[in-house]
């Protein structure tokens, strides 16, 4: 795997305007015995990019949570809340290596947890900060980033190439400007990929597209080209739709299940959306339909199924919208529906499985700062989310992946016994009533 940095950072040197779909940027983008005492990112970066940000990073890998990743120094806002990263995580990353339940199958070298442990003690001296990100590398070289663009029926298809010189790896994001709007376009790293531009909705203009790179010392901006967006007219229509992801579960309780629908059209102002549950061996057969009429831009919660919906494994939520010239369709993960019950309450769940195998770390007074879950509590803040509100975390992690409680508690007689895990399954499928 290629090496995150170690710090230094000349600035962006980005070249060449790009106009039109046919875009091309080019931008230009020894060890002791001992670990030093006092690391720095610089030491860090290249032991997590090796070891951790297959599974840490961006998209989540192996039942990783979502929650942080350790690709980024700093900690980072997205749609879906704040999202640590290895600065904030110092101190469980330097206790998760030095019992040796992470990396899973690799342990480090000695020399590496030392150095781990070490970058973690720091944030003793700087708490609210972390540990140091430390002086940039002077010899270190910028990020290459090579981009071409390409019209596609839902807008312009950017794909990109990202490398780095030193063979660091590089985290960014792409954006695209027209004046004081901004359009994030989404997530680049080490490697290749494609971001797509959705003109469907977009003022006409010359867009700026704007890279913000992390080759291990920082973020650094740079222009990357330019882009002329031309909405196709009649304008289409454009549906979101909020619903439960791949792998979550719906309880019986929780039926029928309420899912947000959002549209948006730039020439049409009343819009009208079909909403639908369906199940993916018989796709062609809705379970339940609702047809609902809202106002451009505007959201709505629709409730789909009905108490006796079926159990299953297999559902989607479908939302489809047309304003007669043309269609758009999304929809969302497999889930299932659960029809589980418990005599478990959550003082029941909480005194017999959460205190004895989970609240070392998940709860107000956990020893590891940041881990960002208070299973002492039914319902929490958006900062500390508590058993409720993290239900379907913990289904994905402590039922689905098994790897929680971590290898850490395994390994000093901490495991889940199998009994205790069949009944916090069975209290999270039935809803984790209260």
């Amino acid at each position: 795997m290629t090496n995150l940095p170690r710090p230094p950072r000349h600035p962006f040197r980005a070249s060449v305007r790009l106009v039109g779909a046919a875009l091309a940027l080019a931008a230009s983008a020894g060890c002791s015995d001992s670990a030093p005492a006092e690391p720095t990112w610089a030491d860090v970066a290249p032991i997590l990019a090796s070891s951790c940000v297959r599974c840490h990073g961006a998209p989540a890998l192996v039942g990783a949570p979502p929650t942080f990743r350790l690709d980024r120094y700093d900690d980072t806002r997205t749609a879906a809340g704040l999202v640590l990263g290895a600065s904030s995580m110092a101190e469980w990353i330097a206790l998760r290596v030095r019992d040796g339940s992470m990396p899973p199958r690799f342990p480090l070298a000695d020399y590496d947890v030392d150095v781990l442990a070490n970058w973690a003690k720091l944030r003793t001296l700087a708490p609210l900060a972390g540990p140091p990100r430390g002086p940039a590398r002077p010899d270190n070289a910028a990020p290459r980033l090579t981009l071409s663009a390409a019209r596609v029926p839902d807008g312009i298809e950017l794909g990109y190439e990202l490398r780095d010189p030193d063979r660091d790896l590089v985290v960014g994001e792409l954006q695209a400007t027209l004046g004081n709007r901004v359009v994030e376009l989404g997530e680049v790293h080490s490697g290749r990929g494609t971001l797509l531009l959705d003109t469907a909705l977009l003022p006409e203009g010359l867009y700026t597209l704007t890279s913000i790179l992390d080759d291990g010392a920082g973020p650094t901006r740079g222009v990357a080209g330019e882009v002329m967006v031309t909405p196709p007219r009649p304008a289409p229509p454009r549906v979101r739709l909020r619903a439960p992801a791949q792998g979550d579960y719906v309880s019986a309780a929780e039926l029928p299940l309420a899912v947000e629908i959002s549209a948006d059209d730039a020439d049409t102002a009343q819009l009208s959306v079909t909403v639908s549950l369906r199940d993916d061996r018989a796709p062609e057969t809705p379970l339940d339909t609702q047809v609902v009429s809202l106002a451009a831009g505007a959201s709505q919660l629709v409730s789909l199924g009905a108490a006796d919906t079926p159990e299953g494994l297999t559902y989607r939520v479908v939302a489809e919208i047309s304003d007669g010239a043309a269609t758009h369709r999304v929809q969302s993960g497999r889930f299932r529906v659960s029809r589980e019950t418990t005599t478990d309450t959550f003082q029941v769940i909480a005194d017999q499985i959460f205190a004895p195998y989970c609240l070392a770390c998940h709860s107000s007074a956990q020893r590891i700062p940041n881990l960002a879950l208070d299973l002492s509590k039914y319902t929490g803040t958006a900062a500390a989310p508590g058993a409720y509100d993290a239900r379907q975390r913990i289904f994905q992690r402590a039922i689905l992946a098994q790897s929680m409680p971590p290898g850490s508690a395994r390994a000093n007689g901490g495991a889940l016994p199998p009994a205790q895990r069949d009944r916090l399954a069975r209290w999270l499928l039935a809803g984790a009533p209260q």
